[in-house]
């Protein structure tokens, strides 16, 4: 994947607003393997491909996830 779309830039004004302004997501950022770079979060290839393969995997359970957390009780 192009390095454009491994980084998430502080700078950009609508990620400010609706990401980063939110409690937690910068804690949740660097957990998923995004580094701090001062000016943006950064993804290495070692990790992009493990979230790529954890999105797959996500992705392929997202029904009978939802099945789970969206059950009428």
């Amino acid at each position: 994947q192009e390095p454009k779309f491994r980084s998430i830039k502080k700078s950009n004004k609508v990620i400010n607003q609706k990401l980063l302004s939110l409690n937690g997501v910068e804690g949740l950022i660097l957990a998923i393997g995004f580094h701090d770079d001062g000016e943006s979060y950064v993804v290495s290839d070692e990790n992009l491909r493990t979230l790529n393969h954890s999105a797959r995997i996500i992705d392929d359970n997202l029904f009978d996830i939802s099945k789970i957390f969206m059950s009428e009780e």
